[in-house]
């Protein structure tokens, strides 16, 4: 039988519209299984999580432990300490290589080596809805995390954690507190004692400020509350930069050298 060329050319394009069908190119999400999982294959450089569940039990909202990716680096807190150290990922399989961390000592410390463990077991991972899921050797799952949430700089009540004296960062006197609220162009809040308030300009990661002007209360208590509060003004009015992790602000000189430290407050 002799086949019209217009035929075997329609045959010819129905087959690989089949075979295009039914593949998948590599690197696609794959979605719709019946547990709403996602299989994945994407890269996790330049992603960051905070960790909700360890070992099938939920995280308190009054812990803390995250995972930041970069090129072959992970680096985050568990808990009490800083960590940093290797990985390896290879489409969804992944592992972590030896971990290095800081070394304070917090009053839990159960909850860390907890995630340690639970880190060294990771052998792959899959994206559950917007979660990230790292699981063992077997397919279970040990951590999840939910993708990290910034802070925005403006609009947001800043609490001060921490500012340079001029020879070293400090925490605030017990029962103090400053605070910083910017919003279209003017920052203000308490200072310990006093209010304040000044004008600022953004470029970027540079932040200005305009003439800091503070109200003219003194107060007695607690004791240092009055150095304090200049040490706070003296340094934010030297403000150059300024860096937001999560809900972190740090405030940075023209040389990049760490002034202030806050953290997002929720309303």
């Amino acid at each position: 039988m002799k086949l019209h060329k217009g035929f075997v050319l329609w045959m010819l394009t129905l087959t690989l519209s089949a075979l295009i069908a039914g593949c998948t190119p590599l690197g696609t999400v794959l979605s719709g299984t019946d547990d709403d999982t996602t299989a994945t294959g994407i890269d996790l450089v330049d992603t960051t999580w905070t960790l909700i569940k360890m070992n099938g039990e939920a995280v308190t909202a009054l812990a803390e432990a995250s995972l930041d990716f970069a090129t072959e680096q992970i680096s985050g807190i568990a808990f009490c300490n800083r960590f940093f150290g290797p990985y390896e990922q290879d489409g969804a399989t992944l592992s972590f290589g030896m971990l290095g961390s800081t070394m304070m000592a917090c009053p839990d410390m159960e909850h860390e080596g907890q995630y340690f463990e639970a880190l060294g077991t990771v052998a792959g991972y899959r994206i559950d809805a917007d979660d990230l899921v790292l699981t063992d050797a077997d397919g279970d799952a040990v951590l999840v995390f939910s993708p990290a949430k910034q802070a925005a700089l403006e609009g947001t009540v800043w609490h001060l954690t921490g500012y340079n004296t001029g020879n070293a960062i400090s925490s605030l006197i017990l029962d103090t507190e400053i605070t910083a609220t910017l919003t279209d162009g003017q920052i203000e809040g308490s200072a310990g004692c006093n209010g304040y308030f000044a004008s600022y300009t953004l470029d970027g990661p540079h932040i200005e400020m305009g003439p800091v002007a503070n109200t003219e209360m003194y107060c007695m208590e607690p004791e240092g509350v009055m150095d304090q509060e200049m040490d706070y003004l003296v340094a934010l009015a030297t403000a150059a930069m300024y860096d937001i992790d999560r809900d972190t602000l740090t405030i940075l000189n023209a040389e990049g050298m760490r002034l202030l430290t806050y953290s997002a407050i929720s309303e």
